[in-house]
């Protein structure tokens, strides 16, 4: 573990974890389920990836089994989540991580159906509303743009009439 408690990823140990993420969603998928309203996800990625994690320490594998918990991969494959999201509603693959960048493919087989990931296919930008219509400030919100001899009664015409 990195100094002062942070876990730190490798390439390998992530494309790992996007492996088994995705072995575990399509197991899911074939039994019916909704993988990602699983309450126990975690938990079961965490084992399988566990089982799938090199024994022997190494430069692509160098965390021992032990050191790996839920709430780190919790934390890191949310991470991988919302960097691949704003990829998607970006459009572009870069600038959002090396992992949404090597592993796009991966990220995608897993959130690319996903509701969250998924562009909508109609709507309105704010480009799309009426621009023509004015917007009161506050300085001009209070006073009127009408003539004044049409916002005045016919009582105070003659009034203002009689005074001139």
């Amino acid at each position: 573990m990195a100094p002062g408690g942070s876990f730190v990823w490798t390439d390998k140990e992530v494309e790992l974890l996007l492996s088994v993420t995705l072995e575990y969603k399509v197991n899911k998928t074939h039994e019916s389920i909704d993988w990602e309203s699983c309450q126990s996800k975690y938990m079961d990625i965490l084992a399988q990836y566990l089982e799938q994690y090199p024994s022997e320490t190494s430069t692509e594998f160098p965390h021992e089994k032990r050191e790996l918990t839920r709430a780190i991969l919790t934390t890191k494959l949310k991470a991988v989540r919302g960097k691949y999201r704003q990829a998607v509603d970006s459009g572009r693959r870069s600038g959002h991580g090396i992992v949404v960048l090597l592993y796009f493919e991966l990220c995608e087989q897993i959130w690319g159906g996903s509701s969250a990931t998924t562009t909508m296919s109609s709507g309105f930008e704010t480009n799309d509303l009426d621009q023509s219509l004015p917007v009161p400030s506050p300085s001009t919100s209070s006073s009127s743009t009408l003539e004044p001899t049409e916002n005045v009664s016919d009582t105070e015409t003659d009034n203002s009439v009689a005074l001139q």
